[in-house]
């Protein structure tokens, strides 16, 4: 089997070629064309193997389980606030801003989930913070 590295549709393929296809007893099961069979594989395929096999472990899972426990939940919260997350502004700078605007809020919001509004400005007013 001879192979060669092409490239198809912008990405780097292994392509592998029998060499004695034709005097194969089995060609007509495995190939129709006349040069024998040809795989492709990607270059970068056995990384992207082991990570799959990696995703199917316990371990993974339970990381999965605990992002969706403590990540996600902000993140749905806001797309339900702000209705699938429809940003006013546009460009980097702009959109970030308004992001950690959203932020901002739900962030004050757990907070006085956790803590009475009296208490959070007696903290306030012991830190010299001036609000009106």
């Amino acid at each position: 089997m001879k192979d060669r590295q092409v490239r198809k549709h912008g990405k780097l393929y292994r392509k592998y070629q029998g060499r004695d296809c034709k005097g194969c007893p089995l060609i007509k099961f495995c190939t129709t064309s006349k040069k024998g069979r040809i795989i492709y594989r990607r270059a970068d395929a056995e990384p992207i193997r082991q990570y799959m096999k990696k995703c199917k472990g316990m371990k993974y899972k339970a990381l999965i389980r605990l992002r969706k426990a403590l990540v996600e939940h902000p993140f749905g919260t806001l797309k339900y606030w702000m209705g699938q997350i429809p940003l006013l502004l546009r460009g980097k700078e702009k959109v970030q801003a308004e992001i950690d605007l959203y932020a901002t809020c739900y962030n004050l919001k757990r907070v006085t989930n956790i803590q009475s509004i009296q208490v959070l400005l007696q903290q306030v007013h012991y830190w010299g913070i001036k609000y009106t």
